[in-house]
């Protein structure tokens, strides 16, 4: 496992003291070809291999072993109310792992038209699952063939008993999704634009009219911003072009973790530590020091 010291020291979004936090990169895997999606599941580290068409789980070791392959591309990966891993499919699919293996189809198509490519996927408050639909997976390498999109809206969904029920429409290729800690902010990034959207939430719907814009993140690398984490201490995790940026949840930028490859997700450990995908690579940051400077 190799290990790079990163020192993260920049000027804040507001003028006032500014955090410089060092972590140590370590790199956990290099193996992938286009690495998604990290979960905590079944006492292992879930991770897709989207180009690869398969899953992966990774134990203490560090070393990826295959856990589902083919899986229609899958990308993002979480955990439900019940511990079954919920995937999002770039092949047009969201599904449930059941205990026995099996998968439960819990969103395919909306308004009786096929759904785009599902790319993140998160538990809402109420346990309800949430997921983006962008259009990436309707081309190779990111789906298995091309074909046309029947669905006009790139939206972000909200699967409820009986309905597939739209929350947004007004996103250009939402990506990543997190909620806040206390379930009242949705989090969605927008891959074209750059942007970070936060929602209020009330009853379990998304208020689209009240979102507001707190971040946004230029492409770079020959890539753009992709998936969110939020990590114990109700801090927004950023995976875009540099690095790993760590927002406060008004968008304030509190430290970044620089990365060698262009991130795609992330996802903060119990521990502290932040599981960090990368194209090929899988890293983990660790928290070494903290210091306080200024502008």
């Amino acid at each position: 496992m190799r290990a790079l010291i990163v020192a993260a020291a920049f000027v804040a979004a507001s003028p006032s003291v500014t955090a410089a936090q060092s972590w140590r990169l370590n790199t956990v895997a290099d193996t992938f070809v286009f690495a998604e999606g990290p979960a905590r599941f079944d006492g292992a580290l879930i991770v897709s291999d989207v180009r690869a068409d398969r899953i992966m789980r990774v134990e203490a070791d560090g070393r990826p072993e295959p856990f589902r392959a083919p899986s229609d591309f899958a990308n993002g990966n979480t955990v439900d109310a019940q511990g079954r891993l919920v995937t999002a499919e770039h092949a047009g699919r969201v599904v449930r792992r059941e205990a026995n293996g099996a998968l439960t189809v819990l969103a395919e198509r909306y308004e009786g038209k096929r759904l785009n490519s599902p790319n993140d996927v998160v538990p809402g408050p109420d346990g309800a699952i949430w997921f983006t639909d962008p259009t990436f997976g309707l081309q190779p390498p990111f789906g298995r063939s091309a074909r046309e999109a029947e669905l006009r809206v790139r939206g972000v969904y909200r699967v409820e008993p009986s309905v597939i029920a739209l929350q947004i429409s007004g996103l250009q290729q939402p990506n990543g999704i997190v909620f806040a800690r206390d379930g009242r902010t949705l989090f969605v990034s927008d891959s074209a634009s750059g942007r970070v959207h936060a929602y209020p939430v009330r009853e379990g719907r998304a208020i689209e009219a009240e979102g507001r814009v707190i971040a946004s993140f230029p492409a770079a690398r020959d890539s753009v911003i992709d998936g969110l984490g939020i990590d114990s201490s109700g801090r927004l995790l950023v995976a875009e072009p540099l690095g790993v940026t760590i927002l406060s949840e008004d968008g304030r930028v509190l430290d970044r973790i620089p990365t060698p490859v262009p991130p795609t997700d992330v996802l903060a450990d119990p521990s502290g530590d932040l599981w960090i995908t990368a194209r090929t690579h899988l890293y983990r940051a660790v928290r070494t020091s903290r210091t306080e400077t200024t502008p």
